[in-house]
């Protein structure tokens, strides 16, 4: 396999990389929904011996920025301390670099990392120095260094991408393959390439098709191409994303991670997500309350605390709302469990948030 792809590497200078974070991926979903020993699993964890043997030989294995942010947020869905303090340690020695420059691509790629950073350092289960590492990266990367913007990659994104090749990619059987079909239409919308902008809704039906595959990695890019879609074109894909989310007829699965991408829009969008609150709210409030499926329902309540903390203060249109929500869902007799630790996390995080935004309103107002 190894000799496979050093020889298609002169092709596709990118695939052993994205390989690699595939099969780790779902090696490491496998490993943490499963105690079984399958024979598909015992193969992942022989290739990712044998590669891992590669990239301690050969430093150039992983050809951007891009692709080892991908690895660190691979790594860090894991649950394993040893898997956490290995990515945590990488982010850490990248983001202290004196070279680290980021183009748009990668800037979204290390803000995806703070959702899942922000979990870590309040996870009590963990120890105090993986909290305390999570803190310290949560806190770097939120407050954006502008030494990291790189000046001249917006300017030198390729421009040249081959539809007609990505839409072959996106249909071929080999998995690797499409998935590097979905990164690339991913960094076609990124580009702001005026063919992005014009084929909006084709190419947001690719992403929600992708979304349904089984292989995390491509549904995890599908995610991110969503995503993309909403920070270059938050007015046109928030309101269908949020539609196309309440559509019953969709797939359990599928729904929750729309849910997601609209959570990773939103924690991306900075004091402009104000601007797009209104359907949001409302559309997570109406599935929190009426969803026929006690996971969107418990999703929803998620998402809903999320964007809450995001808000702040600007979350008061909503206070009354959000409360009747889930104080009469903790109120209802035999309310599946899920659903009221949902409701239960909302008011938790609206208080702390409100809480917050007081203690730093009273300290400006004595100075």
């Amino acid at each position: 396999i190894i000799s496979l792809l050093s020889e298609l590497s002169n092709f596709m200078k990118n695939l052993a990389g994205d390989l690699f974070i595939g099969i780790l991926s779902e090696f490491i979903r496998i490993s943490s929904t499963s105690t079984s020993t399958s024979s598909r699993h015992w193969i992942q964890l022989e290739i990712l011996a044998v590669m891992s043997q590669s990239i301690s030989t050969n430093p150039n294995f992983f050809k951007s920025i891009e692709q080892l942010l991908t690895l660190i947020s691979t790594l860090l869905n894991s649950t394993d301390e040893s898997t956490l303090q290995l990515a945590l340690g990488i982010l850490g020695t990248l983001l202290e670099s004196g070279t680290f420059k980021l183009n748009q691509a990668e800037e979204i790629l290390i803000l995806d990392l703070l959702p899942r950073l922000e979990e870590i350092q309040v996870e009590e289960n963990f120890q105090v120095e993986i909290r305390q590492a999570a803190s310290t990266l949560y806190l770097k990367i939120n407050s954006r260094d502008p030494s990291w913007s790189d000046a001249t990659s917006h300017a030198d994104a390729p421009r040249n991408f081959d539809i007609k090749e990505i839409l072959r990619d996106l249909n071929d059987p080999l998995i690797p393959v499409r998935a590097m079909g979905v990164v690339n239409l991913r960094k076609l919308v990124l580009s702001k390439d005026e063919r992005a902008r014009k084929n909006f809704e084709k190419i947001l039906g690719i992403f929600l098709n992708q979304v349904r595959d089984e292989d995390s990695y491509i549904y995890l890019n599908a995610i991110r191409g969503i995503s993309a879609l909403g920070d270059i074109y938050p007015k046109e894909t928030i309101p269908k994303i949020v539609e196309i989310f309440q559509d019953e007829k969709l797939g359990v699965e599928t729904r929750l991670k729309l849910g997601e991408s609209l959570v990773q829009i939103a924690l991306r969008c900075g004091p402009t997500v104000v601007s797009f609150s209104d359907v949001m709210m409302h559309g997570f409030l109406s599935m929190a309350t009426h969803d026929a499926d006690d996971l969107i329902r418990a999703s929803s309540l998620g998402n809903i605390a999320e964007i809450s903390r995001k808000l702040k203060f600007a979350v008061h249109p909503f206070v009354t709302e959000i409360l009747e929500c889930s104080i009469n869902i903790l109120r209802r007799n035999g309310e599946d469990s899920s659903v009221r630790s949902g409701a239960m996390w909302v008011i938790t995080c609206l208080f702390r948030g409100l809480d917050t935004d007081l203690d730093s309103a009273k300290k400006f107002s004595r100075t």
